[in-house]
């Protein structure tokens, strides 16, 4: 079953994503050349919109399996070692979304985090769209999907846009995370 690899990185200060090199934007590079050649699909990066030492990382995977695959390689247990006096990783999840692209014109990223799911049906992910995107008709859905990891009953939802200052409305509930991101490209 494909899967969307969702991760969270922390750059470590005085690090930032561009800086110099050697620098984190380096590793990135190299980390999208080998995982994409392994997944066989493009990874897509962002900075958080409030704090640009978080960083995001969303692709997609065959499977969990051919991604767990991936972690234990040499390849990236290399890069690990080289990311570690720069960053730290915060989070992954791999969610049950076939996430076949992302917009290439796609600026800017909102991903949600239902803590508890859909509340035994109770939330309704087109209205939890609709709440926050309803002054900003230009963001789309483009997948939601459960966290993989057993026991968890987060859901996630992905929506995507072009217009970075056009961020929706939604704030915080209690069991609600959105986390609000714009791309990053990597020179090279």
């Amino acid at each position: 079953m494909p899967i969307t690899e969702f991760a969270i990185f922390h750059l470590l200060p005085p690090y930032t994503f561009h800086s110099g090199t050697g620098s984190p934007a380096d590793m990135f590079r190299t980390l999208s050349i080998w995982q994409s050649e392994s997944s066989t699909h493009p990874l897509y990066f962002f900075a958080d919109k409030t704090d640009e030492s978080t960083i995001y990382l969303i692709t997609r995977w065959h499977d969990v399996d051919a991604h767990l695959q991936w972690i234990a390689s040499d390849r990236n247990q290399e890069l690990l070692k080289v990311a570690k006096t720069f960053l730290e990783i915060k989070g992954m999840v791999h969610l049950d979304i076939d996430f076949t692209e992302m917009p290439s014109n796609c600026e800017a990223v909102i991903v949600t985090r239902y803590e508890d799911g859909l509340k035994g049906g109770s939330r309704n992910l087109d209205v939890e769209h609709e709440k926050l995107f309803a002054s900003t008709p230009a963001w789309m859905p483009v997948g939601a999907g459960q966290d993989l990891q057993p026991g968890s009953k987060a859901t996630f939802q992905i929506s995507g846009g072009n217009e970075i200052n056009e961020f929706g409305t939604l704030g915080n509930e209690e069991d609600v995370d959105v986390m609000r991101m714009t791309r990053l490209y990597i020179p090279g």
